[in-house]
């Protein structure tokens, strides 16, 4: 199971890759301005705008990571002293 999630992984992974690199073949026109309907324009805004979300998830888990392990471990290096009192001795 695992061996395929990471298979899944690293194909989704080089698709997104492969797809980001080869934007420059979709382009259809001859000048330097880009146009409003260059297909290779859109699929560039589209995938830049998933790589800016997937670092911004990134960042934000590994801050909610760090939170609840500092949330959880807050109290176990502080010493605890239980200072009992002594019953009073009977007479």
């Amino acid at each position: 199971m695992l061996r395929k999630r990471a298979l899944a992984v690293l194909f989704f992974l080089l698709a997104f890759f492969f797809v980001t690199s080869a934007v420059d073949f979709l382009h259809n026109h001859r000048s330097i301005n880009e146009s409003v309907n260059c297909p290779a324009g859109q699929f560039l805004l589209v995938f830049l705008a998933a790589g800016a979300g997937f670092f911004a998830i990134k960042i934000f888990l590994i801050l909610l990571k760090t939170l609840i392990y500092l949330s959880e471990n807050k109290y176990l290096g502080l010493p605890l002293f239980a200072s009992l009192s002594r019953s009073p001795p009977l007479v």
